[in-house]
């Protein structure tokens, strides 16, 4: 083993006996600095044996994580502080309410007819920024929507903790709940399967724009949520996304038009990181 604070990346294997499957091994990093053993988060009845920061190091897993059977319903209007926090902590799962539902399903299907009708609309049948003005053919809109998640990811720094990633996938699906976004329903509960299977993207902590929105961090959710990077979660560690998912029984969101901006548009990186 390399001696602390070397940086050098180390090869770990992490297994997933509980679900069922192996996860392959990959690198991560030796973290020099913030080690803590033993560490117990107050309140979340997951215990620590080894952490950076609050965060596992690499191939060590929650030694007793325990699944919540409760459920918060989100509107994107009534989500207290309170009820963020509590979501952050893992002591609640998500759903959404039946009217929030009918209000995604029904802005989805303004964006289908747009798409349906190759009429053009800037982000949804077009490129971004200066290619405001290239019409992207029907068959290269997913493609897009990849590419842009790609070309964004490029935050740096350690990853945002457990609780404070928790908070920040939360905080997206409440917002996207509004039921504004054109998001596809399917695409929204796929979302929240992995926020109940507490399956957390890599975030770095640095990078925000907060412009526009927190384009960096924000990109690396949905990376990690289209089962690419990394991705970590109390039963299987860290490992590449798409195993992660996998060990979880769930696959990897296959973003559809106008999804992707849905991800990166907002500044909800401050709350996470400041609650």
């Amino acid at each position: 083993m390399e001696a602390r604070g070397s940086g050098r990346a180390l090869s770990r294997l992490t297994s997933n006996a509980e679900c069922g499957s192996p996860l392959r091994s990959v690198k991560e990093p030796l973290w020099p600095d913030g080690l803590l053993w033993g560490l117990l988060l107050p309140g979340t009845g997951l215990g620590l044996s080894h952490t950076t920061q609050g965060f596992p190091l690499p191939g060590f897993r929650y030694s007793k994580y325990r699944e919540p059977e409760k459920y918060i319903a989100l509107d994107g209007e009534t989500l207290t502080t309170e009820d963020l926090v509590n979501l952050g902590k893992g002591r609640y799962k998500i759903k959404l309410t039946p009217a929030a539902e009918k209000k995604v399903q029904k802005s989805r299907e303004v964006i289908d007819s747009i798409v349906k009708e190759k009429t053009v609309v800037y982000g949804i049948t077009t490129g971004f920024g200066k290619f405001a003005r290239t019409v992207i053919p029907v068959s290269k809109l997913e493609e897009l929507q990849v590419n842009l998640v790609r070309s964004h990811s490029s935050a740096v720094g350690k990853p945002l903790i457990p609780e404070r990633c928790r908070m920040l996938l939360a905080l997206r699906i409440n917002v996207l709940a509004k039921g504004y976004s054109g998001i596809s329903l399917e695409t929204l509960k796929q979302v929240i399967e992995v926020f109940n299977a507490s399956c957390l993207p890599y975030v770095p902590e640095k990078g925000t724009v907060g412009a526009s929105g927190d384009l960096a961090p924000l990109s690396h959710l949905a990376l990690g949520l289209i089962g690419e990077g990394k991705m970590w979660s109390p039963k299987s560690g860290w490992a590449d996304a798409k195993y992660v998912l996998e060990a979880h029984g769930l696959k990897p969101v296959v973003l559809k038009p106008k999804e992707v901006k849905r991800f990166e548009e907002n500044l909800l990186i401050l709350t996470s990181l400041y609650l």
